[in-house]
C-alpha cells in the first residue's frame, strides 16, 4: 500500500484501486474479497496504527510481538502523516464526524428542551 501511495502523489488510493493492484498477491488469495471488506480492513488497520502511534508518542512501548512490529513499521510507510503527529489530527477528525452523526440523529424538537 505504501508503494501505491507513493505512485499516487502521496495519497492512498481508494480501496477499489488497492484491490485491483493487490489481486495477484498471495496475501489476497482468499476468494470473495470485495472492495467493502478491503476498505473496512484498511480502516481498522489505520485506527489500530493511530492508537499505537499515539501510545508510542506518549512514552509507551512499541508493539512487542514480531507480527505487530512488522505491521506497525509498514503502517508508518502507508500513513506517514499519522506517524508525524501521533494520529492526533486523525482522532480529532474522527471524533468530530461521530459528534456530527450523533447530532444529526437527534430530532430538532428535542434540542430545545
Amino acid at each position: 500500500m505504501a508503494d501505491l501511495r507513493r505512485g499516487n502523489l502521496g495519497v492512498l488510493p481508494q480501496a477499489s484501486l488497492v484491490l485491483k493492484n493487490l489481486c495477484g498477491e498471495r496475501a489476497l488469495s482468499r476468494r470473495g474479497l470485495d472492495v467493502l471488506e478491503l476498505s473496512d480492513k484498511m480502516h481498522k488497520l489505520k485506527d489500530k496504527f493511530t492508537r499505537t502511534a499515539g501510545k508510542v508518542a506518549n512514552g509507551g512501548k512499541p508493539p512487542c510481538r514480531e507480527w505487530d512490529k512488522v505491521i506497525y513499521e509498514m503502517s508508518q510507510d502507508v500513513w506517514p502523516d499519522l506517524s508525524a503527529d501521533a494520529g492526533a489530527a486523525y482522532q480529532a477528525a474522527k471524533a468530530a464526524r461521530l459528534c456530527k452523526r450523533v447530532l444529526a440523529a437527534v430530532p430538532v424538537s428535542n434540542m430545545h428542551r
